[in-house]
């Protein structure tokens, strides 16, 4: 199991409106992963921003999501989150989901 944090939640902690003390207490010893959403959502924000101190906290907050595994987005991972989502109990009996070369149980989404 694994969780793929939203972008907004890596904004709050980086704005220090979350701790990241909370945000382990959910996560606790699963992997956190990042996505190519989350590094693209951030980068563009980042090169909005006119506030260069800003900047330099947002580029120090990329830097070490990047050291993050990360998880690969694609038409299969949405399939398995929609499965995931609409029968959480039913997902791990499903045999050609399981097969698949990527845990299914990595795809929990925590979203504010």
């Amino acid at each position: 199991m694994g969780f793929l944090v939203d972008t907004s939640i890596w904004i709050a902690v980086e704005r220090g409106k979350l701790a990241v003390g909370d945000l382990h207490a959910i996560t606790k010893q699963f992997p956190v992963f990042v996505s190519p959403v989350n590094i693209a959502e951030l980068t563009f924000g980042i090169a909005l921003m006119d506030d260069v101190s800003k900047q330099l906290k947002a580029k120090s907050l990329v830097k070490r999501l990047s050291k993050k595994p990360l998880l690969k987005i694609t038409a299969e991972t949405g399939e398995v989150c929609e499965k995931a989502s609409s029968n959480p109990a039913g997902i791990a009996s499903n045999q050609s989901i399981k097969r698949k070369s990527w845990s299914t149980s990595s795809c929990v989404w925590f979203c504010s």
